[in-house]
């Protein structure tokens, strides 16, 4: 009996550990194929602000690209509105034409309490004059953030499309619990050792 209590309880402590690691969506705005922003031009810096609803460190962000969307570079800045600081974290892309982008941001160590904001950054690279690139959304589907274009509101109806995900910091109940059943484990083993 104490032996198979001792490996469900190793089970669950190890399941547990394993949870906690996992990605979770935070927020998604998903593209509908209504439209798409000129990724590539030089000339053009796009941020989408992002209001975090989940307290966690930032483990990747997904986009969706439309025609073209030729390269840019994707980045992260802390902060709400139009930053203009140095980035907390960026990588060039060159992405296919109609597909998911899914950028690692785990060594970026980047963690967010639950309501704090920050911005999904594209900056065009190039070539100059094609379009188009990365899709966003109308009708103001992502109400918690807005888009910037070179410093200034876009309008208040676009979104970029995007979908972020963490992983999430365990509640301390969660850490209670996994410490108390620690300690009933520890103890029935010792009980185990002793009779």
């Amino acid at each position: 009996m104490t032996k198979k209590f001792s490996r469900m309880m190793a089970a669950v402590v190890f399941a547990g550990m394993a949870g906690s690691a996992a990605a979770e969506v935070d927020q998604s705005n998903p593209w509908d194929s209504t439209g798409q922003l000129n990724s590539q031009e030089p000339s053009l810096i796009w941020q989408q602000t992002v209001v975090t609803g989940k307290t966690g460190i930032l483990s990747s962000v997904e986009l969706y690209t439309a025609s073209l969307p030729g390269s840019f570079e994707f980045f992260i800045n802390r902060g709400t509105g139009w930053q203009s600081d140095a980035n907390d974290f960026s990588v060039n892309l060159s992405p296919a034409s109609y597909s998911m982008i899914s950028v690692n941001l785990s060594a970026a160590n980047l963690s967010f309490v639950a309501g704090e904001s920050y911005v999904i950054g594209i900056r065009g690279l190039g070539p100059t004059g094609n379009c188009c690139g990365v899709g966003f959304t109308t009708e103001n589907k992502y109400a918690a953030g807005q888009l910037y274009l070179n410093g200034q509101n876009f309008d208040p109806e676009y979104d970029l499309a995007f979908r972020t995900n963490v992983n999430a910091v365990p509640e301390p109940e969660t850490y209670a619990m996994l410490l108390a059943g620690l300690g009933l484990f520890g103890y029935m083993r010792r009980r185990q050792q002793q009779g």
